[in-house]
Parts: C-alpha cells; structure tokens; sequence
C-alpha cells in the first residue's frame, strides 16, 4: 500500500495537473502590472524588520495614496504579515486589509515559501523559500475569514534557498536537486489551488544567485543558466503550464563594480526563458540599496537610481514592476508626495518621470480632480 505521505504528494500533483493554475495575458513592455508591497511585518517593539509605521492607516478610505493607488494594481502581503516568530497577525488587521484592498480593485498577492519543510531534514536556519502546511492553511483561512481572494502566490526564490544557499561554512541551505524541490513544493501548491482554484503562480529569486561568494571572491556559478532552464522546465511541467512570473530581486546593496551589468544579464536570462516559454512575464524590483541606505532620503534616492538604469537600458521593459520594501526604510509607507521619502512616494515619481512607456507621461486632462480609489 501507498504510505499516506506518497499518496498525498501524488494527489497534489495530480490537483496541479487536471486543473492548471490561471494564467493572465502578457503585459505590454509598455503597461506594466504595478505591484506595491510596503514593509509588513509582524508589528512587535524591538522587531529587527519592523513594519512601515504607516502601514495600517493604508487600508483608511482617506489614507494619502489616492494617487498611487489609482495605478497599483496587485497589493504584495509577506507571509510575516501573518506569522512570525510564533505570534499571530490579528484577524481584525487582515480583515481591514482585505475589505480595502476590495473597494480599491487592488488584488492579493501572497508571498511564501512552499517548499514542504520535513522536520530535520535542513539546517535549523533556513527560513525563505520553505514553509508547512500548517502555515499555509493558516494563510490561507485568515484570507477567507476575511472574505478575500488570494490572485496570486509568489513562491519564495525556491531556487535560491532550495539548491544554492550557502552564506558561510557552517550555514547551508539543503542544497536539494532541483526535482527534490520541485516534488517538495506541490503538496503547498495544491492547497493554494484547492481552496483558491483561479490563482496564479509566480515567484521571485535574487538576481545574486547567479554568483557563489567565498571568503575572497564573488565569482560566477558556471551553471546557473542551465539550472534555471532546468528548473522552470520542471516548473511547468509540474502546473501543466509555464509559470506566470519570475520578479527579480536586483541585490543593488552589494556595490560592487559589477553589480549593474549583473542584474542586467540575468535579466537578459530571463528574457531567454520567456521566448523559450518557461515563463510568461519579468518583473524587476525598484527598491532601494538595502542595509547600505541609512535613512528614508538615501533609500528614496537609491530606488530613484535603480529605476532610471531599468528604464533607460532595459529593452524589451519589464512586465511587472515591484515597489518593494522588506528593510526598516522607507519608514513611511505615506504619503504619496513624490517629493516625500515615501513608498508610495516613489511610486508617484516613477509616474511623473517614466510613465508606462518609459517616456515622460501625456498631460493628464483629468488633472485636479480628486481620486477616490
């Protein structure tokens, strides 16, 4: 007989198979999908990531992002939103963010991990790209108590932190074979797609993947190309269709002198999977330098620079893009002054400066009129 861990692994990938992950159409190098994704951490006093101080006061119907609203069209929700470190999110939050987040037409995304963590079978330390069933469902029924929808899963650069992650001798990741995590990951898929049958499925992965750093070089892994390919090939064989996204997270803060053409070259990676039909869309991060940036003006300024490199060198353009803070700045989430040290501030300043097209944006002929969204 079949133990009941295999027949669940078996169920969940034939859940996968006979009802295949929604998809959406492509987006135009000139329409990106604007996703916004404000630190949200578990709000506790002395947190090492505390959450944006602003963060609740977004879901107010007269919050200051009435601008920046109007173009975002997914809301980023980590999976620290929910639990960390063994507390609980308030019901109550999530319930204000969902109801929200509804009346602006702004979808969910939800960021996980989703490879199955089996009890000492990693590193104590291992923490992004792994996750349990009992997280998900945890997710999973504060969203529908909540009366929401979850439009897609960003799963949690599961290649980075399944098969590379090396930080030091003493801390490794699993280092799985890539269909080690792929075959780990469908039992969390396959509750995603039971309780939410029009998800979409995407992730993020750092574009530093592509270097293994030892104690006196950063140096480029030889086969990181064709451990994508592979990868995103077992990917889509196991939805039964390419993945929807891949969202690269640029490690600007490393400043080193080759940091630039890195990101560019995995981007141009990526680009490569997506003729070859590996993945539908690219989307790209224009966050600030990380640790590097010591205030809110030195982040802003960073994001600003980032955003300028993508959108004057980076053809064809991105389909998404990730207005993205995990670090303690910007501290604000509000408001959307561009000339504020603001998330959503930057989000404003990409609008005034680029526009969708990359160009300097039309006149608004609508100019004045207030915003409701």
């Amino acid at each position: 007989m079949l133990s009941s861990c295999l027949f669940r692994n078996l169920l969940a990938v034939a859940v996968l198979l006979i009802t295949p992950f929604q998809t959406v159409r492509a987006q135009t190098a000139a329409q990106p999908e604007i996703w916004i994704g404000p630190a949200s951490w578990f709000s506790t006093p002395g947190a090492s990531h505390p959450r944006a101080v602003d963060f609740m006061d977004m879901f107010k119907p007269d919050a200051p992002w009435q601008d920046a609203a109007s173009h975002v069209q997914v809301f980023r929700l980590g999976s620290v939103f929910f639990h960390r470190l063994g507390q609980e999110s308030n019901q109550n939050e999530v319930n204000t963010v969902v109801t929200d987040l509804k009346r602006r037409h702004i979808a969910i995304a939800v960021e996980i991990g989703v490879i199955n963590l089996i009890p000492g079978s990693c590193p104590d330390h291992i923490q992004e790209g792994y996750g349990t069933l009992d997280q998900a469902r945890k997710v999973i029924d504060m969203i529908k108590t909540a009366g929401g929808e979850i439009k897609y899963l960003n799963t949690d650069e599961l290649l980075n932190y399944g098969h590379y992650f090396e930080r030091s001798p003493s801390k490794t990741g699993c280092q799985l074979p890539i269909n080690k995590i792929i075959s780990r990951s469908t039992e969390i898929l396959g509750l995603f797609k039971q309780e939410f049958p029009n998800i979409i499925v995407g992730e993020t992965e750092p574009t530093a993947m592509m270097r293994e750093e030892g104690n006196n070089h950063i140096k480029e892994r030889p086969d990181w190309r064709a451990a994508m390919a592979e990868y995103y090939t077992q990917f889509r064989d196991a939805l039964g269709q390419p993945v929807d996204f891949l969202i690269l997270d640029p490690q600007w803060e490393f400043k080193r002198g080759s940091v630039a053409e890195d990101v560019h070259t995995f981007y141009d990676y990526a680009q490569e999977l997506k003729r070859r039909g590996l993945i539908r869309r690219i989307g790209i991060m224009y966050n600030g330098g990380g640790p590097f940036d010591k205030t809110d003006a030195e982040w802003v300024k960073s994001a600003r620079d980032h955003m300028a490199t993508v959108e004057k060198s980076y053809r064809p353009g991105p389909d998404i893009i990730g207005f993205f803070s995990w670090q303690d700045n910007p501290t604000h989430a509000m408001p959307d002054d561009s000339s504020k040290d603001t998330l959503t501030g930057v989000v404003t300043y990409y609008f005034s400066h680029y526009g969708r097209t990359g160009q300097p944006p039309q006149p608004n002929p609508q100019a004045g009129q207030t915003n409701q969204r």
